[in-house]
This record gives structure tokens, C-alpha cells and sequence, in this order.
């Protein structure tokens, strides 16, 4: 996987995160993460598996948080069926952000199979 395509796959992850309708948010994450997708950061101690586990993840965030955004910083380096990139979260425009981090992503079939998160 080039730069490029690395990029257009993690922007759309983002915009996932972001996604405030229930069922936006259910059609494009099957769009960007393979059936048996999985998420896991350091605050997490098994990984969030799957779809429904993936929707149910990033409802949690919205209603927990409902003003705070996903950013992506950049998009570090791609190579084979892998990529990093680092993003920041907070509310829209404040100058620095609530949280931040660098995520590695695993691609299967030009989809996410695997997000391992690292929180700053």
C-alpha cells in the first residue's frame, strides 16, 4: 500500500470516528474495516472486535464526549499492507487537543484489518 491510498483509507477511519449518525457510521465502517476489524489502545484491555463492536465503540465516544472531534495529523509512513499516521482529538478549533497519538493500521484487501492505537 502506497502514501496515497494509506491516506485516502486512514481520512475515511477518521471521518468514521466522527460520524454522529448511528447509520452513516454502521455503512461506512463496513466500508473501511474488513468483517473481523479490530481496535485496541493502551486504555483497552482485550481489542474492540468487529462491526457491531467498532459502532458500539465510537457511539460510546460520541456520547461521552458529543463536541469532541477526531483529527488526522499526518500520515507518517506506508509500506506493504501497513501504515502509521497521528491524529489529535478535542474540541473543533481549540488550540491544542484533549488527546493525541500515533496509530499503526494493518490493510486486508484494501480495507482495515487491524488498528493498534498509542495515546500520547
Amino acid at each position: 500500500m502506497d502514501i496515497k491510498n494509506a491516506s485516502e483509507i486512514v481520512q475515511k477511519y477518521i471521518d468514521t470516528w466522527n460520524e454522529r449518525d448511528g447509520r452513516q457510521r454502521r455503512e461506512q465502517i463496513a466500508q473501511v474495516f474488513a468483517e473481523d476489524g479490530s481496535y485496541i489502545d493502551n486504555n483497552l484491555d482485550a481489542p474492540v472486535e468487529g462491526h457491531v463492536g467498532l459502532d458500539e465503540y465510537m457511539a460510546y465516544f460520541h456520547q461521552e464526549f458529543p463536541e469532541y472531534v477526531f483529527s488526522l495529523v499526518a500520515v507518517l509512513n506506508a509500506h506493504n499492507n501497513l501504515a502509521l499516521f497521528s491524529w489529535r482529538w478535542g474540541a473543533p478549533g481549540a488550540p491544542a487537543g484533549a488527546a493525541s497519538g500515533t496509530d499503526a493500521v494493518v490493510f486486508e484487501d484494501g480495507r482495515i484489518s487491524k488498528v493498534y492505537g498509542f495515546l500520547n
